[in-house]
């Protein structure tokens, strides 16, 4: 799963049962060359995660996304 990437409307889900197998499953249509695409979290309530490792697009319409170019003021409180 590393090799996906995130969005806040992502194309396929994982799953896993209890044999601890994994399962990729689209939830859209996924046009052929299209990233794969999962959420990282809820985009309407960033976590620490995300402030961290800026596992957001710059086009992200949430209140952290808008201050991520403030990267070293986040970093300063400690995320």
């Amino acid at each position: 799963a590393d090799m996906f990437n995130h969005s806040s409307e992502p194309n396929v889900e994982i799953t896993v049962d209890k044999q601890v197998n994994f399962r990729v499953n689209t939830i859209a249509d996924v046009p052929p060359g299209t990233p794969l695409t999962i959420s990282l979290g809820d985009p309407t309530n960033p976590t620490p995660l995300f402030a961290q490792y800026g596992f957001l697009y710059n086009d992200c319409k949430t209140i952290f996304c808008k201050a991520i170019h403030l990267e070293e003021e986040i970093k300063d409180l400690g995320y």
